[in-house]
């Protein structure tokens, strides 16, 4: 098991590696880079997983196949080196995370930060992705939008449900797969996190406010409409209502009302079933 730690100098002697950020592209002198480690530092008994410059070398690219636990290759040799130190085999800007193409497969992806381990943070490039973490990879790494689609649930693999996630700079809605959870919070219920609830329901804030004002009060499971203007008859209860209609005593508040761009989605949903 892998543990953040960033006071990688705790020997009396000289460390051989330096700590780096990997934001900071002078971070490391002429010839190194600043690499993702794993070390075995004296007296612990579990692995650090911190950032240091070492000599560049030939890594595999982004789109590569790799294994997520640097362990199972060989020990990294310096001189001066004395700890169980492995490098991730991923290069510089990548990091070995799952592959969303291949069931149980894992490939060199685009890495990001959200200083978890002790790193100076760092965003995704691309608006349409998550600085998302799992684990079974070894770093955070940038997650694109699936595409998918939250009202006919297509677009994941088996087991999967789509879900509607805000952006990290939280100026859009993106669309994601996500195991489906084995119990479900219910709509009109705060949510557990972002992707909990039932397939076709988002977890969000009250459309009419931007992003950053909602809250764990206001994060509720709400089922997402298309724009219809037809309702289910009063009578039926929400986990009733037809795909995409909202119940009698609520209506479809549209995304655009505060502004929420939907650029990821290719036939999204207008809105979500909120109070009136």
């Amino acid at each position: 098991m892998v543990i953040p730690r960033r006071d990688a100098q705790v020997s009396e002697t000289p460390d051989p590696i330096t700590p780096c950020q990997r934001a900071d592209a002078n971070a490391c002198p002429a010839g190194e880079v600043c690499d993702l480690l794993v070390r075995l530092f004296p007296g612990d008994m579990q692995y650090t997983l911190y950032t240091g410059c070492l000599k560049a070398e030939r890594e595999r690219g982004e789109g590569d196949p790799c294994n997520p636990d640097p362990t199972a290759g060989q020990p990294y040799q310096l001189e001066g080196l004395s700890d169980p130190l492995y490098r991730d085999i991923c290069g510089p800007g990548l990091v070995c995370a799952p592959n969303r193409k291949v069931r149980g497969a894992f490939s060199c992806q685009t890495s990001c930060s959200s200083g978890a381990i002790g790193d100076q943070p760092f965003a995704c490039e691309d608006a349409t992705a998550l600085c998302a973490s799992s684990q079974a990879s070894l770093g955070e790494f940038c997650r694109k939008t699936d595409g998918c689609n939250i009202e006919k649930q297509t677009g994941c693999l088996g087991g999967e449900a789509c879900y509607l996630v805000p952006s990290d700079d939280q100026k859009q809605l993106l669309a994601f797969c996500s195991p489906e959870p084995a119990m479900p919070d219910n709509d009109g219920q705060p949510c557990r996190a972002l992707v909990s609830c039932k397939p076709g329901s988002v977890c969000l804030g009250p459309v009419n406010q931007p992003i950053s004002a909602w809250s764990d009060t206001n994060l509720l499971c709400r089922p997402a409409c298309n724009g219809q203007s037809g309702q289910a008859p009063a009578n039926d209860e929400d986990a009733g209502v037809p795909s995409g209609l909202c119940s009698a005593t609520t209506r479809c508040a549209a995304f655009a009302e505060s502004g929420l761009l939907l650029s990821s989605i290719p036939t999204p949903p207008f809105g979500q079933c909120e109070s009136q």
